[in-house]
């Protein structure tokens, strides 16, 4: 059946990673005083997968996050930026 779909036994699937890293960061921080390890996590994904694209998603108006873009585009150029800018978590129209 893997032939059908254009894979053998021996490949790895294909995937494409999405990083909350926000939510990495932030607990990595609180937890063990400690940054991401980017390149372990990338290693170990690539083991498993023939990861063709890596996503990022955070709100880099933290200035400790937004320090780690420079290391992010190292292994990745697909950066979303989530800050919600009108300072709201309600959709414009819904009463609170």
């Amino acid at each position: 059946m893997g032939l059908l779909f254009g894979r053998n036994k021996k490949s790895k699937p294909k995937a494409v990673a999405f990083v909350d890293y926000e939510h990495w960061y932030i607990s990595m921080e609180k937890l063990y005083n400690m940054k991401p390890d980017l390149q372990s996590w990338v290693n170990s994904i690539m083991e498993m997968a023939d990861v063709k694209e890596i996503v990022f998603f955070a709100d880099f108006s933290n200035a400790s996050i937004a320090s780690d873009i420079p290391r992010i585009r190292g292994f990745s150029n697909k950066i979303i930026e989530t800050r919600n800018v009108n300072g709201s978590y309600l959709p414009t129209g819904i009463p609170e």
